[in-house]
């Protein structure tokens, strides 16, 4: 890939014909921008965590039908069963968004180490580590392998003006613990209580993704997308 250099308050009326020794001699003043950095704006991702697709990559493959699973940059793993529509919704995509989250119940620092890294790597974390909070990183990973674009973040504060509040949660939104700093993905819904699927769901780290049944609504704040 041909290195895109940064030229700033250029005079284009001093240049003459541009060789390569007048671009070498510019490599050597001006910032150059790195090949992992050059693809979020050309594109040219091969799809995996160190090389990730663009979102445009995304949207473009979605568009054509040929969109068969990979990570997103920004946007951590999208699952290849992700069904691409104009709006972002899919039919099913709350059930969809709820089986992803179940699908993982059991995950823990202990038993997976691994897969915790890997919600941390996915949100960007430089040095992840099972001593890490990783509650948000968890919803991050399930929202992304669901094909919703979100914070993916390890800051549960990136949540709360994320999408839309509502007062009347539905499967597949996002519940924030008002009690502390905390985050699940409803699964369940019976009137006024909901179920909850969450991680890293104690200090001990010992307790990974459960699940949390019969939860009154009133203990917590609800986004929806």
């Amino acid at each position: 890939m041909i290195n895109i250099l940064v030229v700033n308050n250029l005079n284009l009326r001093t240049m003459k014909k541009l060789t390569r020794k007048n671009l070498e001699e510019l490599a050597k003043t001006l910032p150059v921008i790195e090949k992992k950095n050059q693809t979020a704006f050309v594109g040219g991702g091969s799809g995996t965590s160190a090389d990730p697709y663009t979102q445009g990559e995304f949207d473009n493959m979605c568009s054509e039908g040929t969109w068969r699973g990979g990570f997103v940059s920004g946007w951590g793993y999208v699952s290849g069963e992700v069904i691409c529509t104009p709006n972002g919704n899919y039919p099913g995509m709350n059930d969809f968004i709820a089986g992803n989250a179940s699908s993982y119940i059991g995950v823990s620092e202990s038993t997976h180490p691994d897969e915790v890294l890997r919600f941390l790597r996915d949100a960007g974390i430089a040095n992840p580590s099972t001593k890490i909070p990783w509650c948000s990183v968890f919803v991050s990973a399930v929202y992304s392998e669901s094909g919703v674009s979100n914070p993916n973040s390890a800051a549960v504060n990136d949540w709360r003006t994320w999408g839309d509040a509502t007062n009347t949660p539905q499967v597949g939104d996002i519940a924030i613990f008002n009690s502390y700093s905390h985050i699940g993905i409803v699964t369940a819904v019976d009137g006024e209580y909901v179920t909850i699927v969450h991680g890293n769901s104690n200090a001990n780290g010992n307790s990974g993704i459960v699940t949390s049944s019969r939860m009154h609504i009133s203990n917590f704040t609800f986004r929806t997308r």
